[in-house]
């Protein structure tokens, strides 16, 4: 699957989720990164809106594999838009989007 780029209006609000929290108010929406976050919700039954995967990257079969026969929206991107979203010093591959209960 193509990587999308940093224009597309879902990366879009992806940083702003990550950076702006009045903007995760009014969405209701909020923005996790890393694959042990992932893992630890969809454990307890907090499934994602969608997930944000460098393309390519080796743990992107995991991701498949993890959210297969869901109807969770995995989104692979290139994994150099991920340091430009990211908030942390070291950027994970994975970033998902959680609904804000």
């Amino acid at each position: 699957m193509a990587g999308i780029s940093k224009n597309n209006p879902r990366v879009r609000e992806l940083r702003k989720l990550l950076r702006d929290a009045k903007f995760r108010l009014e969405c209701q929406k909020f923005a996790a990164e890393g694959i042990e976050v992932l893992k630890e919700c969809v454990l307890t039954g907090n499934w994602p809106l969608d997930v944000f995967v460098a393309n390519n990257h080796p743990i992107s079969k995991e991701i498949d594999s993890l959210l297969e026969g869901t109807e969770v929206t995995v989104w692979h991107i290139e994994e150099s838009i991920i340091p430009s979203v990211a908030t942390t010093v070291t950027p994970q591959p994975v970033i998902s989007t959680f609904p804000h209960n």
